[in-house]
């Protein structure tokens, strides 16, 4: 689709041509005609509101209002077709005309005056974030130089097609490369250089063209916000601001409000960051560790996470608030792509600036595997802190890390290993507290983070043997922390399993493989050598359920076992 944006110099082109020939004959998908006998009868007007909302579902376009329907002439003198109209408070006239429509457009009033009469020009752009419905429920488009409601299968396609929509890749066909940062574009230049390794430097146009700041030499609006300048990214996309705080009681440590460049907005969060970090003394078995009270590596993420995932369209700021136990960054939009707080950490990547995403791939700033939420989790659990809470509002995305707090025991234990997995940090942090867990204790906790709670749980339990095991009583499985290191971790004692736990364990494995197992498929598990004595074996445990009677019988997982 081809956006339209006309301007006062392409209203005159139209009126220009409204004298030498009809009107019916000019209007078209983007450009409408309309008279009205009083500013009061155009205010009143449901007929026009649905014109702007056809254009704004559309390609856009330009309403007029001042130029008589040619079928209403008593001869083809055409120039009479140019009747103009009275001057409007343009600020009253957009704020009626949005209150007939339920969500706002961009449009744009303006009073131009044409050989001694004045004429009032509607500018409406393509509304890319959504379809616009008039306050009566019609959802209108154009068709040829007319306007209608869509049919419900016009109205479902609609809808798919905004979901591919890229507010980042438009261009900007009238703004000129000078809106660049000229010191930041060489800085971003050299960066870029140092990570391609190419043999043959390339021109600063191509360089900028590879990286996406431009489309076939045009700046695109995520190239404008990654490398423009402050006022030019006001006044052509909008003024999007940024807060740092550090505040710890009442003392107000740190308080900054900015706005710019991605490039610069990176590099002054970091330095701000920076600033907040202190290192913590600890001791734990004899030996001395020095500890950061906050994460590069989580908070760099989070960061990135609210640049790369805003939604541009709607005002708002980017904020970072420290506390000193508790570091929150917030971020204007809402999820999007399917994606929400409880499958944020398993759904695969979705952005909605999907050209912006590109920009900061290539300097690596984020990664095309979507590994954003994984590290932030890792690097947090890693030193015995909560998982992450990320949080939606009406407007506005959350994220919140715990900050400072430390457990020795999962410390050293984690830090200089090779590689993490979340399900296994959450779950090593609840058993260095609570010493065992149930399986569907164990699903719970996890479900946030992956899909098969079950087979990450006995992934974790083999790759964490040293220090814990599958366990098993007729109320429950379990997974506890082993007799041997009930010191290690601090914790006064772990739970006592009966000396048939094995024969439950394999129990367990055997439904976990087979959904529906017989009496005589149980029997020589346990190794009793008669039916009687498995029937009880089996009768008593809490955690199976039976269908059928006697050597008929099977035996299932229970439901939370599944």
């Amino acid at each position: 689709m081809t956006l339209i944006d006309y301007s006062t110099a392409d209203v005159l082109t139209i009126l220009s041509r409204v004298k030498r020939e009809p009107s019916d004959k000019i209007e078209s998908e983007t450009i409408e005609f309309k008279e009205f006998s009083s500013e009061s009868s155009l205010h009143g007007s449901k007929e026009l509101a649905e014109e702007i909302c056809a254009f704004a579902n559309c390609q856009g376009g330009v309403l007029i209002v001042g130029v008589k329907d040619a079928s209403n002439l008593q001869s083809k003198e055409w120039n009479e077709q140019l009747v103009g109209f009275q001057e409007v408070d343009t600020t009253e006239a957009e704020k009626r005309i949005n209150g007939k429509l339920q969500s706002l457009v961009n449009l744009r009033i303006e009073n131009i005056n044409f050989e001694g009469k004045n004429y009032v020009a509607m500018y409406v752009i393509h509304h890319l974030e959504s379809l616009v419905t008039t306050t009566s429920g019609k959802v209108c488009i154009r068709e040829g130089r007319d306007s209608r409601p869509m049919t419900p299968e016009e109205v479902e396609r609609a809808v798919k097609s905004l979901q591919s929509y890229d507010w980042s890749a438009d261009i900007l066909q009238r703004v000129e490369l000078s809106a660049l940062d000229e010191p930041h574009v060489s800085e971003a230049f050299s960066m870029y250089k140092s990570l391609m390794k190419q043999e043959i430097t390339p021109s600063k146009e191509d360089f900028l063209e590879s990286i996406g700041v431009t489309h076939n030499g045009i700046l695109t609006k995520g190239g404008l916000l990654f490398l423009g300048k402050q006022s030019i990214i006001r006044n052509q996309l909008g003024d999007y601001e940024y807060r740092f705080s550090w505040k710890e009681g009442t003392d107000l440590k740190i308080n900054e409000v900015w706005s710019g460049n991605i490039w610069n907005s990176l590099s002054k969060a970091k330095s701000l960051f920076e600033k907040c970090i202190t290192e913590i003394d600890i001791e734990f078995k004899e030996n001395k560790y020095k500890v950061p009270n906050l994460d590069p590596v989580a908070f760099h993420e989070a960061f990135l996470n609210a640049v790369v995932h805003r939604d541009y369209s709607i005002d708002g700021m980017i904020t970072v608030e420290f506390t000193g136990n508790e570091l929150s960054i917030s971020s204007p939009g809402t999820f999007y792509g399917e994606i929400t707080a409880e499958n944020i950490a398993y759904h695969s990547p979705r952005h909605r600036n999907k050209a912006l995403a590109r920009i900061l791939m290539t300097y690596r700033f984020v990664d095309r595997a979507g590994m954003g939420v994984l590290r932030m989790g890792i690097k947090s659990l890693m030193y015995g802190r909560k998982y992450p809470i990320f949080e939606e509002t009406a407007d506005s995305i959350n994220v919140s890390m715990q900050a400072e707090y430390i457990k020795p025991a999962i410390f050293v234990l984690t830090h200089g290993k090779q590689q993490m997995f979340l399900p296994d940090l959450i779950l090593l942090n609840t058993l260095s507290e609570k010493a065992y867990i149930s399986f569907p204790e164990c699903a719970d906790m996890i479900k946030k983070v992956i899909e098969d709670t079950s087979k990450a749980i006995i992934d974790f339990s083999n790759r964490w043997d040293s220090y814990l095991e599958i366990c098993g009583t007729k109320e429950a499985i379990l997974l506890r922390i082993k007799e041997g290191f009930v010191d290690f971790f601090d914790l006064h004692k772990t739970i006592k399993i009966p000396p048939n736990s094995d024969k439950f364990v394999k129990l367990f494995y055997m439904l976990k493989k087979h959904k529906w197992v017989s009496n005589e498929d149980v029997s020589a598990l346990p190794g009793y050598r008669q039916s009687q004595s498995t029937s009880r074996f089996l009768s008593d445990i809490e955690w199976i359920e039976r269908s059928g009677k006697g050597i008929a019988s099977k035996y299932k997982l229970s439901e939370k076992y599944e």
